[in-house]
């Protein structure tokens, strides 16, 4: 027999499974549409900042027409930095919004998403497992 406590467990770790589903879906998909109609080119790191506990890389591109563009990257980074100044990074970068532009990494692009998948599968996991306790 289901005890209250884990009926009520169950049914809370299955509705933030399915929302964290809900907006891995969402990352997801608003990473493949960028991809499709992003413009890939290779920029410099040529600073960073600190900020919201993270290190976030500074870098600078020349788009299509030759306009140079300096953004910085929304994935921060904790402890050791993937890049140094200097160093060519793969970037991605709306035509029409250049100042929409990020490296092309796999950790810029799909963490996000995988996070909530792993979230969502255990949480929808424990949900089924509460319920059935």
């Amino acid at each position: 027999m289901i005890t209250v406590p884990f009926l009520l467990g169950g049914i809370m770790f299955l509705a933030e499974g399915l929302f964290t589903a809900g907006l891995g879906a969402y990352l997801w998909q608003r990473v493949v549409r960028f991809r499709k109609t992003a413009r890939r080119t290779s920029a410099v790191v040529v600073d960073f900042q600190v900020k919201q506990g993270g290190c976030y890389p500074i870098f600078e591109f020349a788009d299509e027409a030759g306009s140079s563009h300096q953004v910085c990257s929304g994935t921060g980074y904790c402890g050791t930095l993937p890049y140094k100044k200097g160093d060519s990074v793969p970037v991605l970068y709306n035509p029409h919004a250049p100042a929409d532009a990020r490296i092309d990494s796999f950790v810029a692009m799909w963490l996000g998403p995988l996070a909530c998948a792993v979230v969502s599968a255990t949480s929808v996991a424990v949900g089924i497992v509460l319920l059935f306790i």
